[in-house]
């Protein structure tokens, strides 16, 4: 069943913390060792969820900020051992940051959703303060090309969020036109680490031929 990214996420937020997810396997292990200290420093999640990111930072030692536009994910994200006053509703085209209040800025898996990166990436530029980084991640155009879908299931229906490839070369051009400055890229396939999370969810046979796409991308820039 296609459904739009607002109907989507509230429903999807049901059962988010609960399938496992090879995708942000890969992205955890491709993009942590990019990742500045982040004791004492000002991390804001954009597109958080229910509170992926903003957990593993608070973790850290960070000060840490989520922003989501679905009010259901943002309800499990407050469950979270973090979560006291840390989220907003909010789009991520129109924040309510305050200019350069972020050491890092990300939007991880969300970009996709979005008509073009380009205004998603003046707002995370724009709230970030000059030294910090950005980052962002999603599935791999080529993956969407091949046929891979954004989609999960509830009970006994499977949802597809409806969900744009856009060209990594339209994230570089927008991004140097922001003042960022490419500090790490990555496309990443799945591996071995990765295996088990295939396994887990009865899906094995499918792990060599997806392994063989590229599956994600990452990239993080340095506000200059």
């Amino acid at each position: 069943m296609q459904v739009g990214v607002h109907e989507g996420h509230a429903i999807w937020s049901a059962v988010y913390d609960e399938a496992p997810n090879p995708l942000l396997d890969l992205e955890h292990r491709t993009v942590t060792p990019w990742l500045p200290p982040l004791a004492g420093r000002t991390v804001i999640d954009v597109a958080c969820g229910t509170g992926r990111w903003t957990e593993y930072g608070a973790a850290q030692g960070a000060r840490v900020f989520g922003a989501d536009f679905c009010a259901p994910m943002l309800v499990r994200a407050t469950a979270g051992r973090f979560a006291r006053g840390r989220y907003v509703q909010a789009d991520a085209l129109r924040l309510c940051f305050a200019d350069g209040r972020a050491d890092l800025s990300l939007c991880a898996f969300a970009a996709g959703y979005l008509k073009s990166p380009r205004t998603m990436l003046a707002e995370l530029a724009r709230i970030t303060a000059p030294g910090g980084r950005v980052m962002v991640t999603d599935i791999h155009p080529t993956a969407l090309a091949s046929g891979w879908r954004r989609s999960f299931r509830l009970g006994d229906r499977v949802y597809e969020i409806n969900n744009r490839a856009h060209a990594i070369s339209g994230y570089f051009s927008a991004a140097r036109e922001l003042g960022l400055v490419l500090e790490h890229f990555a496309e990443a396939f799945f591996g071995e680490p990765e295996r088990a999370v295939f396994r887990s969810c009865g899906r094995e046979a499918s792990f060599e031929p997806m392994s063989r796409i590229p599956a994600i991308f990452a990239a993080m820039w340095r506000r200059s």
